[in-house]
């Protein structure tokens, strides 16, 4: 499917916006949630892994009031 896009130029013929097709705009919109996804994966690997095997165990991680 070919994209039809219009462009809003400014009086010296700069390109200023862009008019996608719904369609266009959406699949954008799920590309960027998917590269923000991925950045968080990328962050969160870094962290060090957690795993706790019982109630106790996390509780005695958690700071006391």
């Amino acid at each position: 499917m070919a994209t039809q896009r219009q462009f809003i130029v400014d009086e010296k013929g700069r390109a200023k916006a862009v008019v996608l097709s719904i369609e266009e705009y959406k699949r954008l919109l799920e590309r960027l949630g998917d590269a923000e996804d991925l950045a968080l994966i990328e962050e969160r690997r870094s962290e060090p892994d957690m795993f706790v095997s019982s109630v106790d165990e996390l509780n005695a991680l958690l700071p006391g009031d």
